[in-house]
C-alpha cells in the first residue's frame, strides 16, 4: 500500500487539504486516495 515515489501509506491520508491547496494540476488528490484504498484494502 505505499504510494509510489515513498511517499507513504494510503491509509496515512487524513484529508487535511494541503496537498491538493498546493497541487499545480488542480488534481483532487483526497478523493483519489480514498478511491485506490478501497481497491487495494
Amino acid at each position: 500500500q505505499l504510494l509510489e515515489g515513498g511517499g507513504g501509506m494510503v491509509t496515512d491520508c487524513v484529508a487535511c487539504g494541503q496537498c491538493e491547496s498546493v497541487c499545480p494540476q488542480h488534481i483532487t488528490i483526497i478523493e483519489n486516495l480514498k478511491t485506490i484504498a478501497g481497491h487495494i484494502g
